[in-house]
């Protein structure tokens, strides 16, 4: 019997000492990655769900030890696995990925570049695309009073207020955050030189943004810019109206070909019939077309009208004779691209 459990005693100790350095030398055995590896933990995965994520790849193995670690990790250390893209690289061991599964820091950032002049709803699709954003949520938030009221945004929703440009965010970020992003971006705008322009404009930060979503509308290219926020300028120093086409188009819901009977709708975004600016931004401008707002050219231009040859140049009168002969080039351009076809509309770039 004492031999016996002499011989149980040293087996024990034999199990567990091989027990010991079998574990250490698992936990500390390195992985190589040849290339980068980028593995996706979407929210509500189990444990067991994540180790079976990596051991596809050959990670992580044996399942059944990895899966009892993380377990006693996420139970006992409390520890929280973050959803998102993980990158890995270089060499790791296999205790490094593990716990880099607990560091946020380890998430891949997922950089998305929003174009300028796109409404609310191409926000909520981009978001819901690249980020699995819960779009509803996201347009929900576009109209919550508390977030309008803390930044002092006067209207119904955040149109004109989310900030176009190149942004890094983490997969499943939520809605709020994101849009508090774009807003903060927006904000940065208005530092004291820009402060002092508007009070030289005799403009608010609101107006400025409605009349930049309107340039940012008219011309695609950023030569002309600053032209047309003149242009524009000028029309509301005159008292005129400002007919501009854009503001057709969002009145009508989408982008498509003006016709002469649209202008004669009542709505409080036609141009064509009301004085002054529209109620509110008809797009999201990005800050080339804001600082064109800010920092207009001083001209003598009333009158504006597409050269018609793809471009997304313009011709510039001073008076409405000149402006009559640039839309007669205007149509015999277009009728010389589209083979004489009937041009009963107003190019979406036109000003009368």
């Amino acid at each position: 019997m004492k031999i016996f459990l002499t011989i149980l005693l040293f087996s024990v100790v034999i199990l567990g000492g091989f027990s010991y350095f079998y574990i250490n030398d698992l936990m500390k055995r390195e992985v190589y990655f040849a290339k980068t590896l980028e593995i996706e933990i979407p929210h509500n995965t189990t444990g067991d769900q994540v180790i079976d994520k990596f051991n596809k790849e050959g990670l992580l193995r044996p399942s059944i030890f990895f899966k009892y670690l993380l377990r006693y990790y996420i139970e006992n250390e409390n520890k929280q696995v973050y959803a998102g893209h993980f990158r890995l690289k270089g060499k790791m061991t296999n205790l490094e990925i593990l716990m880099s599964l607990f560091d946020e820091k380890t998430k891949r950032a997922i950089r998305i570049t929003i174009p300028e002049g796109l409404k609310l709803e191409d926000y909520a699709s981009i978001f819901k695309e690249e980020l699995d954003c819960d779009s509803s949520e996201f347009m929900e938030l576009t109209r919550n009073p508390a977030i309008l009221s803390e930044y002092q945004i006067e209207g119904e929703d955040l149109l004109g207020y989310l900030m176009p440009n190149t942004y890094d965010f983490n997969y499943y970020e939520k809605p709020a955050k994101v849009i508090k992003k774009l807003l903060n971006e927006y904000e940065k705008i208005w530092n004291e030189e820009s402060l002092k322009k508007l009070e030289q404009l005799h403009l608010t930060k609101k107006e400025v943004t409605i009349l930049a979503s309107i340039v940012e509308a008219e011309t695609p290219l950023k030569s002309e810019a600053k032209t047309v926020a003149g242009l524009y300028l000028n029309r509301l120093k005159k008292g005129m109206l400002l007919q501009a086409d854009p503001t057709i188009q969002f009145m009508l819901g989408k982008k498509q070909r003006v016709l002469y009977k649209h202008l004669e709708m009542p709505h409080p975004y036609n141009t064509y019939l009301n004085v002054g600016l529209p109620p509110g931004p008809i797009n999201n401008p990005g800050k080339d077309a804001i600082y064109a707002v800010l920092n207009p050219s001083s001209h003598n231009f009333l009158y504006m009208v597409a050269i018609g040859d793809g471009s997304g140049r313009h011709y510039f009168s001073r008076n409405h004779n000149d402006h009559l002969k640039f839309v007669s080039n205007y149509r015999k351009t277009k009728d010389s691209l589209k083979n004489n076809k009937s041009l009963e509309i107003l190019d979406s770039s036109n000003v009368n």
